[in-house]
């Protein structure tokens, strides 16, 4: 998970699955999942997966090597055991919670920061758009 700079709003849906809570957020306006420990532990923080990494959690894809990377790297953040059974555990996890935050829309924009503007000219045409955080 990012800095203490980045804005996190709680959806406040919560679920608990081996010793992990699942939620889901947006951090800077992008939906994220989160896990955490359900015990706090001392040292750990937060895991995030943005919906636009839902893709290196598949387990479809030809290289699982990535998922597993993934998920080593997430019981470090998370001071968990550093086992296969502990990496198997996050990724069932993450990869329960992927359908909901694929289908979670992006924050409403009242609630987004606009952080910078796009303005294209094409064929005398003027596009505009705000960038959110």
């Amino acid at each position: 998970m990012q800095g203490s700079t980045d804005q996190i709003q709680d959806t406040g849906k919560a679920q608990r699955q081996y010793g992990l809570i699942r939620h889901y957020t947006y951090l800077n306006g992008d939906p994220c999942l989160v896990i955490r420990p359900a015990v706090p532990r001392l040292g750990a923080t937060a895991f995030a997966v943005r919906q636009d990494d839902i893709w290196r959690w598949r387990t479809d894809v030809e290289d699982v090597r990535m998922v597993a990377h993934a998920a080593i790297k997430a019981a470090n953040v998370l001071r968990l055991d550093p086992t296969p059974q502990t990496w198997t555990q996050i990724i069932t996890v993450i990869q329960d919670g992927l359908d909901e935050l694929h289908t979670m829309p992006p924050a409403p924009k009242e609630k987004r920061q606009v952080v910078g503007a796009l303005e294209v000219i094409a064929n005398g045409r003027r596009f505009s758009k705000d960038i959110y955080q």
